[in-house]
């Protein structure tokens, strides 16, 4: 069932309201007010109307002081407002359009031009409505198109660095390019366009319309992956990455998720770890099976920002990066979540920083 539009009608007289209701009633949701001060309160009442039709001459606060308060007010200002009046004076009827108001109807009323001029203006606000939608909506698709392609150039970093460690390596050593490192650059490469083909996914999970296909995920051989790919970008840091796998069998270790997601998740809380690590550091990965969950602590010596610590993982937040997007840690917590899980940080000059992973178990959930 459609809603009709709202219309206030305001005048001190009951015969004009019945009359105008009688008229109107069946295509709008009337709202009477019999004095001005009424008027200006159910203006502002939820769901305010969609337009309004305002007697001139009323006792107390006219018509010309009501439509200088509804247009003065933020909340009432964009309403548009039709003047009643038997005035015949014409400056009477420029000084309400001065005001604001969009249109006049003469008493005695003519009903078949109030009906017209009343559905006349209430196409107008619909059409200046549905424009301003379209324009929302154009303005959100250029901010998720900036979100992609920051989210893009971010992930994008890691595999590219791969690729181009192995590059520089081979150059400076004056290496024939081996069989491994050719695999390697390749896996890097395939991940790239992996990536690139699922840049629309943190947007979607954002919005809860992310397609979920989650699988058994081994997570300690995730963690080696992600650990063995990012060996030369340590070195080339001249920080130690410290993952002594677990001591669970595999099954212990497996989860339901998706691999690439997995992947993303931690790769990017890892090198953020490495980047806050000072040179000759580590950073230490631990895996823990607790009861139905699985905890990951990645810790490195560095502490977080006073003033991103409450922000750590909102969008857009970064502290001191020059080309940092903000993005890594909220993603990852994005992603978390949407495996049934969470992250949690903690950060003090004792401890550096951990950043938590937990995720449930697959064992906890067979029957």
């Amino acid at each position: 069932m459609s809603v009709l539009p709202r219309l206030l009608i305001v005048d001190d007289q009951p015969d004009n309201i019945r009359i105008l209701t009688h008229a109107l009633g069946k295509e709008f949701a009337v709202v009477p007010a019999m004095d001005g001060l009424s008027g200006l309160t159910r203006a502002k009442e939820q769901p305010q109307p969609d337009l309004i039709l305002l007697d001139v001459m009323m006792p107390g606060m006219d018509g010309f002081d009501v439509c200088r308060c509804l247009k003065r007010d933020p909340e009432t200002s964009d309403i548009p407002v039709i003047f009643l009046t038997s005035l015949s004076d014409p400056m009477h009827e420029v000084a309400g359009l001065e005001l604001g108001a969009a249109d006049y109807l003469i008493k005695p009323f003519n009903i078949p031009v109030v009906r017209a001029r009343v559905r006349t203006h209430y196409e107008i606000v619909r059409n200046h409505r549905q424009l301003a939608q379209q324009n929302r909506e154009l303005k959100e698709t250029q901010c998720l198109r900036d979100e992609l392609d920051s989210i893009t150039r971010h992930d994008l970093k890691s595999p590219l660095a791969v690729i181009l460690g192995f590059i520089q390596l081979m150059l400076r050593d004056k290496m024939e390019p081996s069989k491994i490192f050719l695999e390697q650059m390749e896996k890097a490469g395939l991940r790239m366009l992996e990536m690139i083909n699922g840049s629309l996914d943190l947007y979607r999970i954002e919005q809860g319309m992310y397609a979920y296909h989650p699988t058994q995920i081994n997570l300690s051989r995730l963690i080696e992956r992600v650990v063995e790919e990012r060996h030369i970008m340590a070195k080339r840091r001249h920080v130690q990455i410290d993952y002594g796998g677990t001591q669970a069998d595999d099954e212990a270790n497996m989860v339901l998720a998706e691999e690439l997601l997995g992947y993303s998740m931690l790769a990017n809380l890892l090198d953020n770890a490495m980047e806050a690590t000072p040179k000759g550091g580590r950073v230490s990965i631990v895996m823990q099976l607790r009861e139905r969950w699985i905890s990951i602590a990645l810790a490195n010596p560095g502490m977080v920002p006073l003033a991103i610590r409450e922000r750590f993982f909102d969008k857009f937040v970064t502290y001191g990066k020059k080309n940092g997007s903000g993005i890594g840690t909220y993603s990852a917590r994005l992603i978390a979540r949407l495996f049934g899980g969470d992250i949690t940080m903690e950060t003090g000059p004792d401890i550096g920083t951990i950043v938590t992973i937990r995720l449930p178990a697959l064992m906890s959930q067979k029957p």
